[in-house]
């Protein structure tokens, strides 16, 4: 647990070398203490330097999102090639704009290095409520020409705005792609 919440964490802030994750035992559970640099502070634990504490057990681990964060989620696999990644489910936090990229590749070799891959870049605008899926750039062998995306909004509202998340959620929308852009107002269900 304690390398996986490190990996996360070192994604998501700007000095990662600063950062110091304390595993502190506690009868049967485990708290991790999170400290910061200053810069860093309001990217995962909260403005102001708040103290979050949730329970953890594993059949039920808290995810703390920012507004504006665009998570996807494929179908569940035992392994990389057991089946084609589709669909795909967008999980978008509404609040602010946001971006992500969705990197695919073959996922046996070392091809990607010679630029057998493709990326696909997901934009949310705040002001207009719209998810531009963008034209999917460079190709692989046996790539998905088409996919589906399921979306599924959240209306983030500051910041005590709690939100439950199921990895089973119906989707708001699916949008079939074919590798060329697609505009979705999220405002509209």
């Amino acid at each position: 647990m304690r390398e996986f919440l490190e990996f996360v964490i070192r994604q998501l802030i700007e000095f990662p070398d600063d950062m110091v994750l304390t595993e502190i035992p506690s009868g049967r559970t485990t708290v991790f203490k999170l400290q910061l640099r200053q810069g860093d502070v309001g990217r995962i634990i909260g403005r102001g330097g708040q103290t979050i504490q949730a329970d953890a057990p594993l059949n039920h681990i808290p995810l703390y999102v920012k507004e504006g964060s665009i998570i996807p989620a494929g179908p569940e696999m035992e392994y990389t090639l057991e089946k084609a990644a589709d669909p795909i489910t967008l999980y978008v936090f509404t609040g602010k704009d946001a971006h992500f990229d969705l990197y695919e590749d073959e996922n046996t070799n070392y091809n990607y290095e010679n630029g057998k891959y493709a990326t696909i870049s997901f934009d949310y605008e705040e002001a207009t409520g719209r998810l531009t899926i963008r034209d999917r750039k460079g190709s692989f062998e046996n790539m998905l020409e088409e996919r589906d995306f399921q979306i599924v909004s959240f209306k983030v509202e500051g910041k005590d705005n709690l939100v439950g998340v199921s990895l089973t959620a119906h989707p708001d929308r699916v949008v079939h792609y074919q590798g060329k852009e697609v505009t979705v107002n999220l405002n509209e269900k």
